[in-house]
This record gives structure tokens, sequence and C-alpha cells, in this order.
């Protein structure tokens, strides 16, 4: 699990390493760069080129350690392999999708980008989320109680029915919130696919620990 990880993580960073160098390239020293847009596409926050260029990458090697650590540590190695699909899916996928969202960052700085395309970023970011949420979705079910990635909290941790349960719906929500997510953003909606994403994911929240309470309670009351 760990050399999978790592490799994809060498792969994810070479291509990451190009967009940031073509950044440098395209983007003037000293310039101050855009680094967050609304959902109109229009930017809101600023800062100079080489701190907003390196902050993902950075950030990416930080995660690539953690994941890394996690994976590696002897109480909790048993734990995430039988969870093995869903811990890579969540290691590979958020490496990929900080890629996106770089390579967003100097399409946006590096041209004329307006209009239509200047939402270009966030509909490919909200797109890569979107996709992810499908892809961890469809691991979530396959898992095993773990303190790293799932469903985690007071019931799930110690009941493994309840675990179960309360990731399997949690999993079917995170399909179906990306799925409709990826549709809206295709037909051209930013606000909405947005607004899916973020509402998809609070009501995954909520209705997986009420049904982990749920379980819970029921097989307390049947013992």
């Amino acid at each position: 699990m760990i050399r999978t990880g790592l490799l994809a993580s060498a792969q994810i960073g070479v291509v990451m390493a190009g967009v940031t160098l073509v950044g440098f390239e395209a983007i003037e020293p000293g310039t101050e760069i855009a680094r967050h847009w609304t959902i109109n596409g229009e930017p809101d926050r600023f800062s100079p080129r080489n701190e907003a260029l390196l902050a993902l990458p950075a950030l990416g090697a930080l995660m690539t350690v953690l994941f890394t650590v996690f994976a590696a540590t002897g109480w909790q190695t048993r734990a995430l392999r039988e969870s093995r699909g869903l811990f890579l899916a969540g290691w590979i996928g958020s490496l990929a999708l900080l890629t996106v969202a770089q390579a967003g960052l100097v399409y946006a700085n590096a041209g004329a980008a307006s209009g239509e395309l200047a939402q270009l970023p966030m509909k490919a970011v909200l797109a890569g989320a979107s996709l992810l949420l499908i892809v961890i979705g469809n691991f979530l079910g396959k898992s095993r109680p773990n303190w790293v990635i799932g469903v985690r909290n007071p019931w799930t941790l110690r009941n493994e029915r309840a675990w179960r349960a309360s990731n399997r719906v949690a999993g079917w929500l995170f399909v179906a919130t990306g799925a409709i997510a990826l549709a809206i953003l295709l037909m051209g909606s930013t606000k909405l696919g947005t607004a899916v994403l973020v509402g998809g994911a609070i009501s995954t929240a909520v209705v997986a620990t009420g049904v982990s309470v749920q379980v819970f309670r029921a097989e307390r009351a049947e013992s």
C-alpha cells in the first residue's frame, strides 16, 4: 500500500512540478496573482507569485508525508490494509485534485482569461472534487473500522455494525452527490454545482452520523 501510494505521489508530483515551472515562466516575478475566486469567477484573494505558486506543491508534499506516516504506523497498519482501496483513493485523489487546482491557478494568471473562460479553473476543481466523491463513495462501504479515513465517530469506532451501516450510506450519498454535481457543472451552472457539493457533503455527514447512532443503540438494546 505504501509503495503504491508513494509511486502515485511521485508521478503526480512530476506533473505538479511541471505545471509550477510553467507558472514561473509565464508569470512575471513580483506579480500579485489571484489564488482564490468567487463563484462568479472573480478573484477575491491575491498573493505574491512565489508564495502562491509554491503553496499547493508544499501542501501536496505535506499530505504525502502524513499519508505515509498513517500507513506505516504499526498499530494502524492492519486496519488500513483492510480499507486499502479507500485509503489509496483518498491519498491519490487528494493529490490529483491539488494538481488540478495548481493548473487552474496557473491558467487563470498566465493568460487573459475573461468571461466564461475565467470560470474554467473553478469548474475544473469542482468537477475534480465531484469525481473524487464518486471514487471515495465506491470504497466507503467496503472499508473497515480505522482511525484515519471513513465515517469516524464514537459509535462507528466502538461498533463494527454501526461502521458498516454508516459508511455504506455515506458511500451512496457521496456517489449521488458527486454524480449530480458533475452533471450540473457540465451543463454550465457553477453556483448550483457548488451548492450541491456543499449541501451534499453536509447532508452526508448528518445522515451518516444519525445512522451510526441508530444502529449502535439498536444493537445495545438487542444485547
